[in-house]
């Protein structure tokens, strides 16, 4: 028999046909088999390597955590716990970080027997960047006797020019005679401090010049104050009046001012907490955006 018309026997044949159509279905299943053996080891060996980089990523997110802890320890420590007694005094505070950490700080310490200094300022930023400058100033700040707070001013102005830390800062400080209610300040562009007089009537402590980091481009100004028995001084970040609800809608200074007008007859404690309060009830607990700080207080000499 010729080859040719051996082949055509063959595809004729029925039973050859399904005969090889089967080996071939039996050959392309074990290739199949081959293949999801291959990529199921490949799975095995990624989702290994994938379990390890995770493991690894929430040991160093572990370690992070740690450090920002002991971070938030520190910048807690430097807030004004250490001094709950001053003669003719009463103080209260909040802070409230939006994040772990962050740029606002705020402290208050005696210069002698008779004056207090009082610092608060606000870092431009958040987290760990901002504290660092705001931990910086503090600590330059605490081992002076600044009673100028010109001077004080002008001499950050100086240390802190923006390019060092890329940052820029607001700060308020005043001296406080606690006897006679003296008070002098300056303020670099620091939210005005609130003074609350004992008839209701508010003034604000709005002298003084820039933000600090302009490296001298302005002289700073100071002012002096007198305060009397059952007056109040706020001090704030702007964390306060900027705070947004699920809206978008600020806060505001408005709204800030009128609720100092309505608790004025509180305890600096109580305006303190109901202020905070209302902060928190206008955004339904949203998120802080900024860091939010609050120093109050109540002049009880004169």
């Amino acid at each position: 028999m010729k080859i040719e018309n051996f082949l055509i026997n063959i595809k004729d044949n029925k039973v050859i046909k399904e005969v090889l159509n089967y080996l071939s279905i039996i050959e392309d299943n074990r290739l199949n088999e081959f293949l999801l053996k291959k990529l199921i080891l490949k799975y095995a060996a990624l989702e290994k390597k994938v379990s390890k980089l995770n493991y690894e990523l929430l040991e160093k997110q572990r370690r992070l955590d740690e450090d920002l802890m002991a971070a938030a320890e520190i910048q807690q420590s430097l807030l004004p716990k250490e001094i709950r007694h001053i003669e003719n005094i009463k103080f209260s505070f909040k802070f409230k970080p939006s994040e772990s950490i962050g740029g606002d700080i705020f402290n208050l310490f005696p210069l002698d027997k008779e004056h207090l200094g009082v610092y608060m300022l606000d870092v431009s930023g958040h987290g760990i960047p901002a504290a660092l400058v705001s931990v910086s100033v503090s600590q330059m700040i605490k081992p002076y006797d600044f009673y100028n707070p010109k001077e004080l001013l002008t001499k950050l102005d100086k240390e802190y020019p923006i390019e060092r830390f890329d940052k820029f800062f607001t700060i308020i400080y005043f001296v406080l005679n606690i006897y006679s209610g003296d008070l002098i300040y300056s303020n670099a562009a620091h939210p005005h401090p609130v003074l609350i007089r004992k008839n209701g009537n508010l003034e604000f402590l709005d002298k003084g010049g820039t933000v600090i980091g302009m490296s001298g481009i302005m002289p700073f100004e100071e002012e002096t104050k007198k305060l009397y028995k059952g007056d109040k001084l706020i001090l704030y970040t702007d964390g306060v009046v900027e705070y947004q609800n699920k809206e978008g809608k600020q806060f505001g200074d408005n709204r800030f001012h009128d609720l100092l007008k309505q608790y004025k007859e509180e305890s600096i404690d109580e305006i303190i907490t109901k202020i905070y309060d209302e902060i928190m009830n206008f955004g339904n607990e949203a998120k802080l955006q900024d860091d939010i700080s609050m120093l109050g207080f109540e002049f009880q000499g004169g």
